[in-house]
């Protein structure tokens, strides 16, 4: 992703005049939005990663009320068995823990969508801008980063689609075990 951008904000520049005639359309505002792409983008890519550690932890999870009946699970908190219930306790607050930490990241990507849209919404005007001064090559390409950034909130949809996903998964199993254990404190 980022090697594009690199070229574009390399012709952009080169292309750029010092003293633009347009508002807005000049090496310093041309900069500042450069700068804030770049932030962007790295970001991005910080989160991204994010999600493919949620990834590999999830793959590497053994959910329990997927590999067992409810009457098993229920078993599991038969007294006697103390290991074993430590063991189910430390499943539901492993289990929960990576939910809470699946919230806090669905959060942080959901915040920074009125960035990107202020982002976007400045790539339109300096487009506008260049266009109006006849600065073709810098119209298109601050064009070219309001697609960008449109396809970029796509992806940070997308990341949070599948955030959601995984983090059911995780409330399904604290649900679960939760449930099998109050189950069975239960007089029959």
């Amino acid at each position: 992703m980022a090697k594009p951008l690199l070229l574009l904000t390399a012709v952009c520049f080169i292309s750029l005049p010092v003293a633009a005639h347009a508002e807005h359309c000049d090496e310093q505002h041309w900069q500042n939005l450069v700068s804030q792409q770049h932030s962007l983008d790295a970001w991005y890519n910080q989160h991204a990663e994010a999600f493919n550690r949620f990834l590999t932890v999830y793959k590497e999870h053994k959910f329990l009320h997927i590999e067992f009946t409810d009457h098993e699970l229920s078993s599991f908190w038969l007294p006697g068995k103390p290991q074993l219930h430590k063991k189910m306790q430390r499943q539901i607050e492993l289990s929960d823990s990576v939910f809470k930490e699946i919230r806090i990241e669905i959060d942080r990507l959901s915040q920074r969508f009125p960035n990107i849209e202020q982002l976007q919404a400045q790539w339109v005007s300096i487009s506008r801008h260049c266009n109006q001064a006849a600065l073709n090559v810098n119209a298109i390409s601050a064009s070219e980063y309001v697609a960008f950034n449109e396809s970029l909130k796509q992806d940070i949809q997308l990341l949070i689609d599948k955030l959601w996903l995984l983090q059911n998964k995780y409330y399904n199993e604290v649900t679960a075990l939760t449930t099998a254990k109050f189950d069975q404190s239960q007089p029959q």
